[in-house]
């Protein structure tokens, strides 16, 4: 008789690479940071977004025209990141500043986890994990709940895939124009990543010259797929154009975040050059030509407008993935580490989230531009009445229910209209009369120092509220 033996009935045991357990802890690290620090609410910005994304929400359709101010109500505005804005509000509405928080810290723990997939096979660990924190420094000058915020796992991610259909000899899979839709809808910087998809296609074409109509027949029916992706928004061609026409204001340079970087004092940033730097020294650190010359890109990117520098760690980052393999071999597998890390990133970002709305406060914090008391010092009849206001605190009037002057949105104001509002704010001879007179301001609310503070109040204007923060003035 022959006995065959029973099946083993000892379970299956599932572990987890250690590697897994400390990229998940790095992700949920840049979670915490956003979700319990104070960073991602230290801009006026945030708000007026909000309550962007609420009108939208209540009339169930996307603006195309200024509801906020007085002085351009009912004209065009390309609301280019109506998505953003009506996904934070939502975010607002399910959990308050906790849910908005929320919002934009699991894309900055999603962008952790994307650049470690983006590691190149066998590279040492502890290189990438160590090259990945400098990166993420970078990324502390923007880490605001601000919709640009949202859309930095996917350039890490299309970055990545192009990389990726470089490195198998192939163009990129139509569905990625996906990516590219999303971010359009998303953020204005979606031209960004069109940009590098025509660099990425131009290597394609210089690698292999003999095979050019194949690749430009690939390449181009990626193009196309870009194309319809790009123009797939509620703005259709304006929503295309308003990248370009945006870079033609002259007054974005006024704006912090559009100066050039700040080379005199010590930044992330910095170190990031410096690593980079030691990298292309070595023999074995150099991308090639073309890619060295992407990099440099960057930087003069980086070096125009302090802003860039995000783009200038992220995609930098990831095309200098296999160089650093190179480099420093070692045994790191990011397939295998992706699958679990995000598993245990996704479980304690929901556990941190319970935590920070059910004990958190919902209410949005103070900040330099957001100042409660300031606001609730002025009577509600002159609420309804025009008001000259600093452009910084044009978010809080807005979150606040007051039609306001001016706020953040240069590209709608345009230099025609900000010129004579710095005049104004600076006491230009001639301007503040001229904007009193044009315009009939019953009120002002300003920050501290500016000289109209005082110029107003040399024409009789009374103080309604003043501390270190803000001014808040009444016409006599």
């Amino acid at each position: 008789m022959t006995v065959t033996p029973l099946a083993s009935t000892t379970p299956r045991t599932w572990t987890i690479p250690a590697e897994a357990v400390v990229a998940a802890g790095l992700a949920l690290l840049a979670f915490s940071l956003g979700l319990f620090g104070p960073f991602f609410f230290n801009d006026g910005d945030t708000l007026w977004h909000l309550r962007a994304g609420e009108l939208m929400l209540d009339q169930g359709a996307v603006l195309h025209t200024d509801p906020f101010s007085f002085s351009f109500a009912g004209q065009k505005w390309t609301t280019h990141e109506w998505l953003a804005e009506v996904l934070s509000a939502l975010a607002w509405r399910g959990g308050g500043s906790g849910g908005v928080a929320a919002l934009h810290a699991l894309a900055a723990g999603l962008l952790v986890l994307v650049l470690i997939r983006a590691a190149a096979p066998g590279v040492r660990t502890s290189a990438w994990l160590l090259a990945l924190v400098v990166a993420f420094g970078c990324l502390l000058p923007g880490y605001l709940a601000r919709p640009h915020f949202l859309v930095l796992p996917l350039l890490a991610l299309w970055t990545w895939a192009l990389i990726d259909a470089r490195g198998r000899g192939e163009s990129p899979p139509l569905v990625l124009a996906v990516v590219l839709w999303l971010w359009a809808n998303l953020h204005g910087s979606f031209i960004f990543g069109a940009a590098l998809a025509a660099f990425f296609a131009f290597e394609a074409l210089v690698a292999d010259l003999p095979a050019w109509r194949r690749t430009v027949w690939r390449w181009s029916r990626f193009a196309g797929a870009c194309l319809v992706a790009v123009i797939a928004t509620p703005h259709l061609i304006d929503g295309l154009l308003f990248p370009f026409q945006l870079k033609q204001i002259d007054n974005l340079v006024k704006i912090v975040e559009w100066r050039p970087m700040d080379w005199a004092s010590l930044q992330p940033a910095h170190l990031a050059v410096l690593g980079l730097g030691a990298l292309l020294l070595h023999p074995k650190g150099r991308p090639g030509f073309l890619r060295l010359l992407l990099l440099a890109g960057l930087f003069w990117m980086m070096a125009q407008h302090q802003r860039h520098q995000m783009l200038f760690a992220i995609v930098g980052l990831v095309v200098m993935a296999e160089p650093l393999a190179r480099i420093a071999q070692g045994k790191f597998e990011p397939r295998a580490v992706f699958g679990p890390a995000l598993a245990l990133f996704l479980a304690g970002a929901v556990l941190l989230t319970g935590v920070r709305i059910a004990t958190g406060p919902a209410a949005m914090p103070e900040t330099s531009t957001y100042h409660p008391a300031a606001i609730a010092a002025l009577p509600a009849d002159l609420r309804a009445q025009p008001g000259l206001n600093d452009y910084g605190f044009g978010g809080a009037l807005i979150f606040s229910g007051v039609k306001v002057f001016v706020d953040s949105r240069v590209d709608m104001y345009g230099d025609a209209f900000m010129n004579p509002y710095y005049a104004m704010l600076a006491d230009q001879p001639g301007a503040l009369d001229a904007g009193l007179a044009r315009w009939g301001f019953r009120w002002a609310m300003l920050f501290p120092g500016e000289p109209a503070v005082l110029a107003l109040q040399q024409r009789g204007w009374r103080v309604l509220f003043q501390d270190e923060r803000a001014v808040v003035l009444a016409a006599p």
